[in-house]
């Protein structure tokens, strides 16, 4: 019963693997995502060592530009949100009683659902919605855990992107002990060609983010006529590199700066937002991922699906 033994062995064996990875499966998101983080600075780091800089040379050149980058993106965004949130503190009630009697008359005109406002906003209905707000934030990041879990993660990821970029050749070598010696030649291809597979691929995000984020600016700058259009525009372009949620956390915003602008506003807000999202997933970002990766644009579609 030798060779049976065996076989059950390995099955044992590999269903334990399995359990063993899906334990730690917030642990493999977050190294997944250094090693994104470090193939998007090998980019430039890879520009600089063509110019004649030396690795860590590079690498410091690069952290700088990303930091001052961030840095001018933080002010962008910071000062924007905070007169946006104020100036909305300051019109929510009357924003809020204007968008319900607007509804009151669209659900009279074209038969909408009715809502019982005054049991929605107390009771039940108010504990309900308080309680799926607060779902919302372990829904979208599930391996986030409050405000220390997300600072320790994003040092996490940064700190290991950092080893990662620092040291590439010896992160490789190690990985290449995990494979028979007779096939790490194979295995060196594969994660080469992995690793240039994944710098297109975050290329064609970057081009995606651009082209989102300057086509939502133009429709809230001269359709929508929404205060700080280039803000707005920024966020959606970030919110972009999340696939599937970050379209709707982008669109948040701007229903907030149209409540506190005109309140009148936000249906139109909603509707260009999907209107644009939806001309960039489904027909811009196919073609600028099929040019990157050439991956066909069916393909793309089905994955995001």
């Amino acid at each position: 019963m030798g060779d049976w033994v065996l076989r059950v062995t390995f099955v044992l064996m590999v269903i334990a693997l399995f359990i063993g990875l899906w334990t730690v499966r917030n642990a493999l998101m977050l190294i997944f995502l250094a090693v994104i983080v470090a193939l998007a600075l090998h980019v430039p780091v890879h520009r600089f060592e063509r110019l004649g800089m030396g690795r860590g040379l590079a690498v410091l050149t690069t952290l700088i530009l990303v930091a001052v980058l961030g840095g001018l993106l933080s002010v962008l965004l910071v000062s924007t949100f905070v007169e946006q949130t104020d100036q909305l503190i300051d019109q929510l009630p009357d924003a809020f009683d204007q968008a319900r009697s607007e509804y009151d008359r669209l659900a009279d005109q074209y038969g909408l659902p009715e809502i019982d406002w005054d049991a929605l906003l107390s009771g039940e209905g108010a504990d309900l919605l308080e309680e799926q707000f607060r779902k919302v934030p372990g829904t979208l990041f599930p391996f986030v855990s409050g405000l220390g879990g997300l600072i320790a993660n994003v040092l996490f990821i940064l700190v290991i992107a950092l080893f990662f970029v620092s040291d590439p050749t010896n992160y490789l070598e190690g990985m290449l002990t995990l494979v028979p010696q007779g096939y790490r030649p194979r295995a060196l291809e594969i994660l080469v060609e992995l690793a240039a597979t994944l710098r297109a691929w975050f290329v064609g995000q970057l081009i995606s983010m651009l082209t989102l984020g300057t086509a939502i600016t133009v429709v809230n700058a001269f359709v929508l006529d929404l205060p700080n259009p280039v803000a707005l525009g920024v966020i959606a372009g970030i919110m972009e590199f999340i696939p599937n949620i970050g379209s709707i956390i982008s669109v948040i915003p701007a229903i907030l700066f149209a409540l506190a602008d005109v309140p009148a506003k936000v249906p139109l807000v909603i509707l260009a937002y999907v209107v644009t999202q939806q001309i960039q997933s489904n027909l811009v970002m196919p073609r600028i991922m099929r040019r990157q990766i050439e991956m066909p644009s069916a393909v793309v579609l089905s994955a995001q699906v």
